[in-house]
């Protein structure tokens, strides 16, 4: 077998595996299933009029170990959390929360725009550990994963830069005379 054909397959073989192993990875990460339980068994769709916030739910908080994790559809709303003292924290679309202490925490959602929008919203109340392991890991392993697959491309565009590049070097036969 041709090396370069070998090279080619084996970097192929990486670029596939790759693939396999990041969409397999709500299988083999923990926490993905309980996360995601409880992200979509706490989905609301809402109409927000313009220049408006509305509460999307009171949270009551019994001990400071857990997070409050709140995804939108609409990367332009506002999702705000007031803590019992009557702080808010905000970021667009996207929160996770590690209240200081236990206590009735407010999710607000803001619209800031001049129309009308509707936005799925989903969110979770989860020991803080389950949010921050599952999130720290998926970044490592997505990272590798990444950097795997570009090592991939590599070897298999070296392999078949090489099958083309021999081929159109390799010397045409020569015709035998016959005698």
């Amino acid at each position: 077998m041709n090396i370069y054909l070998l090279i080619l397959v084996i970097g192929v073989i990486i670029i596939f595996s790759t693939l396999a192993m990041y969409l397999l990875m709500p299988f083999y990460l923990p926490y993905y299933s309980i996360i995601s339980k409880n992200l979509i068994s706490n989905q609301y769709i809402l109409n927000i009029p313009p220049n408006t916030t509305l509460v999307l739910k009171n949270v009551t908080l019994d001990q400071n170990s857990y997070s409050i994790e709140v995804i939108t559809n609409y990367s332009n709303t506002n999702v705000i959390i007031v803590n019992p003292d009557g702080v808010a924290y905000n970021n667009t679309g996207y929160i996770i929360y590690n209240p200081q202490y236990p206590g009735n925490y407010t999710i607000k959602l803001g619209n800031p725009s001049d129309s009308q929008i509707t936005v799925r919203v989903n969110y979770a109340v989860l020991p803080s550990y389950y949010i921050s392991s599952f999130y720290s890991l998926s970044g490592i392993i997505s990272t590798f994963l990444e950097v795997l697959f570009v090592i991939g491309i590599i070897v298999s565009g070296y392999g078949l830069i090489k099958i083309i590049s021999s081929r159109r070097t390799k010397p045409k036969p020569e015709k035998r005379i016959r005698n």
